[in-house]
């Protein structure tokens, strides 16, 4: 069982909200400046999308969208772009410790033998029960447990 907490579905998602936004952005524009009114214009359409487009991914980019974290019986990675940037193994997580710093909305869980940084978003307890479900062991579940996320 392997679950990824971000998919790639979610570029499939946006492209289409770009696409059925547009026309809603159109009317807003004719509402602003009504001298555009009762005109269609394709290529402004088509300005709009490309628009849209170029905010919206710059937009999904800086917020992490393909920044995955894949949970499976091995231990959990850190993907970026489809590449396993960071991962910690199910034992060596045994030994990890929450560390005190909470940078923006992450919580940063790093191995005593060398730093390995892999970001769990604790916006939402959705993720850690991913996790509390994924993995079997008992001293993991514990240590989840006393992050006090699973409420």
């Amino acid at each position: 069982m392997s679950t990824s907490f971000f998919q790639k579905q979610s570029f499939f998602y946006l492209y289409l909200l770009l696409i059925f936004s547009g026309p809603v952005l159109l009317y807003w524009r004719d509402a602003w400046w009504p001298d555009a009114i009762g005109t269609f214009s394709l290529s402004i359409y088509l300005q709009n999308l490309a628009f849209e487009f170029i905010f919206f991914t710059a937009f999904a980019l800086t917020l992490g969208v393909e920044n995955r974290i894949n949970v499976d019986p091995k231990g959990i990675s850190l993907k970026r772009f489809g590449h396993v940037v960071e991962f910690i193994g199910w034992e060596e997580l045994e030994k990890v410790y929450r560390s005190n710093k909470k940078i923006e909305l992450i919580v940063v869980f790093e191995s005593k033998d060398r730093v390995k940084k892999i970001p769990i978003y604790y916006s939402s307890t959705k993720h850690f029960k991913i996790i509390y479900e994924v993995c079997q062991d008992e001293k993991i579940r514990n240590m989840l447990e006393d992050l006090k996320f699973l409420k």
